[in-house]
C-alpha cells in the first residue's frame, strides 16, 4: 500500500497463562473416548480453510503405522462434518477418529492438555492464536506453512509443512515415531511462548510503542 516498513510496527497476539492451567485432563479424555491413548488434536471449525480434510486423509493413510493413535476434531461444524464423518465410516475408524464438538474455557485447556500433539493444517491462516494457546499448555503443535509462524520450528516446538496430504501425513510420521521428542518440543514452545507472547511481555511492546510516538510528536 506504499507504506515504508520503517513506519510499521507489528504487535502479536498476546495470551493469559493462568486461562490454561492444568486439570481436566482425565475428564476430557473419557468424554472423547481415548482413554490412556496418544492423540492428536484438531482445534477450530470443521471449514475447508482450516483443512480439516488434509488431518484426516493423512490419519487414513498412515492410520495402521500410528495404531496407538486417536485424532480428536475439537470445534463447530463449518460446513464440512458430514463429509469429515462420512471419510471416518468409510475407513472403518470411528473408534479411533473423534468428534468433541465446540470446547470453550477450562474445557478448551484440558483438551490442550490432554493431547499428545496439536495439528493445525489450515490452507490460510493469520498468526495462529492455537498455536500460543497449546505452547502456554507445553503442547507441541504440527502447522503448515500457511499459518505465518514459521518461528515454531525455528525454536524447536514443532514442525512446518506444507498444506497438503503429503505434508501433513510426513509431519506425523515424525510426530508419532518419539515421544522423547514430543516432550522436548512442548517444553521448548512453552518458553518460547512464554518469553515472547504473553500479555506481560505485548503489553511493553504498546507501551514502547506509544512513547515513541508521543516523543516524534512532541519533537
Amino acid at each position: 500500500y506504499g507504506i515504508e516498513p520503517s513506519k510499521i510496527s507489528v504487535i502479536p497476539n498476546g495470551i493469559n497463562p493462568e486461562d490454561f492451567s492444568r486439570g481436566g485432563e482425565t475428564v476430557f479424555r473419557k468424554k472423547v473416548a481415548v482413554n490412556n491413548n496418544p492423540f492428536m488434536l484438531f482445534l477450530g471449525r470443521l471449514n475447508a480453510i482450516k483443512g480439516p480434510d488434509l488431518l484426516l486423509e493423512a490419519f487414513v493413510r498412515g492410520h495402521d503405522e500410528w495404531n496407538q493413535w486417536h485424532l480428536v476434531f475439537a470445534g463447530p461444524d463449518g460446513g464440512m462434518l458430514e463429509s469429515l464423518k462420512g471419510m471416518v465410516n468409510n475407513n472403518d475408524l470411528s473408534n479411533r477418529v473423534h468428534f468433541a464438538g465446540y470446547v470453550g474455557g477450562a474445557e478448551k485447556s484440558a483438551a490442550y492438555h490432554a493431547a499428545d500433539c496439536l495439528v493445525i493444517p489450515s490452507r490460510q491462516e493469520a498468526m495462529s492464536i492455537v498455536v500460543l494457546e497449546a505452547g502456554i499448555s507445553s503442547t507441541p503443535v504440527v502447522l503448515t506453512d500457511q499459518c505465518g509462524f514459521n518461528q515454531v520450528s525455528d525454536q524447536g516446538g514443532g514442525i512446518v509443512c506444507s498444506a497438503s496430504v503429503e505434508g501433513v501425513y510426513n509431519s506425523l510420521q515424525q510426530i508419532t515415531s518419539n515421544n522423547d521428542d514430543l516432550s522436548n518440543m512442548g517444553k521448548a514452545l512453552e518458553i518460547f511462548v512464554s518469553n515472547q507472547y504473553t500479555w506481560q511481555v505485548v503489553i511493553k511492546k504498546y507501551l514502547s510503542l506509544y512513547a515513541d510516538l508521543l516523543t516524534r510528536k512532541c519533537n
